[in-house]
């Protein structure tokens, strides 16, 4: 049986401190998060802080040296921002940036 370490990470979300423990071989997956998703077609977010809430795991997994996955969505629609050729399919910048903006 293999033992697993289990890290504890500390994190600021809501402006409140928690506490959590990872695996340490827990992988983020970041799906989506792509420069398509702020076109104005989509209309109002429900999300406005999601960037921030993104940065905030993505920095603290960096940190931690975890490993950290990018799903990228492509589509093979002609009227898509997530065309091949559209500059909606490049990723945001690197999370840690995504407050900055």
């Amino acid at each position: 049986m293999r033992k697993q370490t289990v890290l504890r990470e500390t994190a600021s979300f809501d402006k409140r401190r928690e506490t959590l423990s990872i695996d340490r071989d827990t992988v983020l997956l970041l799906i989506d998060v792509q420069e398509g998703f702020k076109d104005p077609k989509w209309g109002r977010r429900n999300n406005p802080c999601a960037e921030a809430k993104i940065a905030q795991v993505f920095n603290t997994w960096r940190v931690s040296g975890r490993p950290i996955i990018h799903v990228q969505h492509v589509s093979q629609e002609h009227a898509s921002v997530f065309t091949p050729e559209s500059p909606g399919i490049a990723l945001q910048e690197e999370p840690d940036q995504l407050t900055k903006n």
